[in-house]
This record gives C-alpha cells, structure tokens and sequence, in this order.
C-alpha cells in the first residue's frame, strides 16, 4: 500500500533528524499547539514540493537517475557541512 509505505519511509527518515530535534527545541521553549501546526505546515509544504518535483523528473528521468542524483547531492550537504565545521 502506498499511504503505509510512505508513512513508514517519512516517519523513520525523519526520526533522529536535525528538524525533528529542532521541532523537540521548540516545543520545549514554546507553544506545543503553535510547534504542533508549523511543524505540519512546514513539513507539508516540503512534502508538496518533493512530489510535485518527482513527478516532474519521473517525466524526463528514471528511478534510478533521481536516486543516484539525490544521493550525489546528499553527499555534496555533508562535505559542506564538513567543511563548516571545520572552518
């Protein structure tokens, strides 16, 4: 099934990321209903974008080009943020 399927892939992606800690940050210092409704907003408007872009590549790309070139990219933000982190 497509809904548990990507409810499986989202939930365990964003578990231990830097928005779910951050989203931990601002509920404690904030308004948990206000941290509850931009989170989803927030991550919503992500979600849109993300399919909106796929379906659009899936016309003009392969699976397999968007994965390797997602993959590309994610390696490119860890050697920036390496970068940072050193400098």
């Amino acid at each position: 099934n497509t809904i548990i399927s990507t409810f499986a892939l989202v939930f365990v992606a964003e578990w231990g990321d830097k928005s779910f800690f951050s989203t931990i940050a601002l509920a404690a210092a904030s308004s948990p209903l206000g941290v509850i409704a931009g989170a989803l907003a927030g991550h919503g408007a992500a979600t849109l974008l993300a399919v909106l872009g796929g379906s659009l590549l899936g016309n003009f790309l392969s699976e397999k080009a968007i994965a390797y070139v997602g993959g590309v990219l994610f390696l490119v933000f860890a050697a920036v943020t390496v970068a940072e982190i050193i400098t």
